[in-house]
């Protein structure tokens, strides 16, 4: 954090007044020398008029907040007609859901600051895994006994290998903790390193999974694929239908600016790119994303981002995720 200055005030932002994440953060921060301003935006007490009235008046040089709050933010200021930019964010901190570099990247550019996931984390199982200088999450073996299992027979994997991929098990270790022993997270993790001490980059709950033409993909992976080398973009959300007895993907981008003829001509530019990449036939539209894109830290990444008209059944988390979308939309509304 001393790479961006000494005495830094960051901004803390989580989903309530109740949540450990302010107290946490701000205690970190002051152990650091650093100053931490609660804010919660979604609470009807605070409300992003006096964030972001906050975030203009005070010299605010970091944010800690999920990427969601972070798009959501700067929507909101620029509907007021204030660049994000001008607010001189130095670094973001992103925490509680699923993030690509690609999504990342697409943060920075809108903030112009430094983006990074800064740990891997749960309710249930704490912190995981914490980000180094050079942006990797690493594991905290003093903490966690690791496993890495096959997430369909239950199998170790073997801890000498160098690199693995699957499900996530930990143990705790230390006195105090939730007593959770070789406890299934229901995350997917690629792990680069032997041991015990290695770098973890989350990929996805296995629940998460999506099937697309003849292709299964990770959270992870579908989020890079349709992002990498994508037209610069506020938020995205992803329609899958199935069309003439094949699938078919419409990718939703909302722009920052008034849509322009070089806009539409990089979406189609991008959209034949994605056809070959997926092997499925793409759409890419510019236009407004719905309210559920901001409720993967709440609800999962697959009911923030994908709408899957193939399925007709009622997904639990789908209704979810509209739930929180529609509250916290009446909330703000005015």
């Amino acid at each position: 954090m001393n790479t961006y200055g000494e005495n830094l005030s960051i901004a803390v932002m989580g989903p309530t007044e109740l949540h450990s994440t302010g107290d946490t953060f701000g205690d970190v921060f002051r152990s650091l020398g650093h100053s931490s301003i609660k804010m919660w935006p979604h609470s009807p007490v605070v409300g992003f008029d006096r964030a972001s009235h906050l975030l203009q008046r005070l010299p605010i040089t970091g944010l800690t907040c999920t990427p969601g709050m972070t798009i959501l933010l700067a929507r909101h200021l620029l509907s007021s007609g204030i660049d994000p930019v001008s607010l001189d964010i130095r670094v973001i901190l992103t925490v509680g859901e699923l993030a690509s570099p690609q999504l990342l990247r697409q943060i920075c550019e809108v903030w112009n600051a430094d983006v990074y996931s800064c740990m891997y984390a749960s309710q249930e199982a704490s912190i995981l895994a914490v980000c180094q200088k050079d942006g990797h999450l690493r594991t905290t073996p003093l903490n966690y006994y690791y496993e890495i299992i096959n997430p369909d027979t239950g199998m170790v994997l073997s801890p000498s290998s160098e690199q693995r991929e699957g499900e996530l098990v930990v143990t705790h270790l230390y006195r105090g903790a939730k007593p959770l022993v070789r406890y299934r997270t229901g995350d997917l993790i690629r792990a680069h390193g032997t041991g015990q001490d290695f770098t973890i980059t989350p990929i996805g709950r296995a629940r998460d999974k999506l099937c697309i033409g003849n292709k299964v993909y990770t959270a992870y992976d579908f989020e890079v694929a349709i992002l990498e080398d994508c037209p610069a973009f506020l938020d995205y959300q992803v329609e899958i239908h199935r069309r003439n007895n094949h699938d078919e993907v419409d990718l939703v981008l909302e722009s920052t600016h008034e849509i322009s003829t070089k806009d539409h001509h990089l979406a189609e530019l991008h959209a034949h790119a994605l056809s070959d990449k997926l092997d499925v036939p793409v759409h890419v539209f510019w236009g407004k994303t719905d309210a559920r894109t901001s409720t993967g830290a709440m609800v999962s990444w697959k009911a923030a981002r994908i709408r899957d008209h193939r399925d007709n059944q009622l997904r639990v988390e789908t209704d979810s995720a509209s739930q929180i979308a529609n509250q916290r939309e009446n909330r703000t509304a005015p």
